[in-house]
């Protein structure tokens, strides 16, 4: 099953004729809800609200966030959830490719960033991204 056949409740909040919400709707949203305040770790932390107002632009407390998507729904496309730490696969080439290696996908960003910098500055850039970076003192 496919993440638009998982998620497909989140364009689906009224039962029809009715205003009543359907279940699926409201359990989806405490899930999402859920998910979003675990990723960040922290207690009364505010997260983006992927409201059709909002838009992944303000952050509010979790219960404002459910409001919102009771009343105004989840914006349009918002399949995968990276505003709130979900990976799109289908805009990473990398991460299809070497989806359970996480080793593969460090090492190919990092190979990234070194060919970026060499393009834009004209200088080889290569750090050993397996050594242990050491602190130094401030002066």
């Amino acid at each position: 099953m496919d993440v638009h056949e998982n998620r497909s409740w989140m364009y689906n909040r009224l039962l029809l004729g009715r205003k009543e919400y359907i279940e699926a709707f409201l359990n989806g949203v405490a899930e999402f809800v859920s998910l979003a305040i675990g990723k960040i770790n922290l207690s009364n932390a505010k997260i983006r609200c992927p409201c059709i107002t909002c838009k992944n632009l303000n952050f509010l407390d979790s219960e404002d966030v459910k409001v919102h998507l009771y009343i105004r729904g989840f914006i349009l496309g918002y399949w995968y959830w990276t505003c709130h730490r979900q990976i799109d696969p289908t805009l990473c080439d990398v991460c299809n490719t070497y989806s359970n290696s996480s080793t593969h996908v460090q090492e190919s960003h990092n190979q990234d960033f070194d060919r970026i910098i060499h393009e834009a500055f004209g200088v080889e850039f290569s750090v050993n991204y397996d050594e242990q970076n050491e602190d130094f003192p401030n002066p």
